[in-house]
């Protein structure tokens, strides 16, 4: 069988790691080594990069009742052409109203999931070296007073998107903005 470890490293490209692994088991308080392995490996670019804009800012705080218009961009800084690119988010956040949640060009899939792909957009079946593209999609934000008490401190929203199997989490402050839906009354006469 195979054994697969996923992490991130703070390395830079070009850069040598040197792995080792024991697999084995504890008898009597001693472990037994059953299988040893070695592995050099070279850190090299991703092959993509995956930015984000909300309402045309990369840097961006919300406010609860907004709505957000989400712009992914996706650079090839690879060599090869990246052929059926599919692009992947994940919205996660009390704050955000699903019910909202559109694209013009991606399909959105329950529980704050919007897929791209290259069989509903022409442009994502061959990104050229060097290139970018963009996708979009707008949700609103529940205003302050359906927010719990909880809820309101240190409210955030997060946007996970995977993209060829690079992954980029990108986690937004928003402010809690209370709204008066009393009723105003106003007189003016005598």
């Amino acid at each position: 069988g195979k054994i697969a470890i996923t992490g991130a490293l703070n390395v830079s490209p070009q850069e040598n790691l040197q792995f080792s692994m024991q697999l084995g088991m504890w008898q009597d308080g001693n472990f037994i080594v059953i299988k040893e392995a070695e592995k050099e490996i070279q850190v090299t670019e991703p092959p993509l990069i995956v930015f984000q804009q909300i309402n045309g800012a990369f840097e961006y705080t919300a406010n609860t009742g907004e709505m957000l218009r989400y712009e992914i961009i996706i650079k090839n800084t690879g060599a090869e052409v990246l052929e059926n690119v599919v692009v992947t988010n994940r919205l996660q956040g009390s704050a955000f109203d699903f019910s909202t949640l559109s694209s013009l060009e991606g399909e959105v899939r329950p529980g704050g999931v919007i897929v791209f792909d290259s069989s509903r957009i022409s442009r994502l079946q061959g990104l050229g070296e060097n290139n970018e593209m963009r996708v979009e999609f707008r949700v609103a934000l529940k205003n302050g007073a359906q927010l719990s008490e909880a809820e309101k401190d240190n409210a955030t929203i997060k946007n996970s998107v995977e993209a060829q199997g690079i992954f980029q989490d990108f986690i937004t402050k928003v402010n809690v903005v209370e709204q008066n839906t009393g009723i105003i009354e106003l007189n003016f006469g005598n």
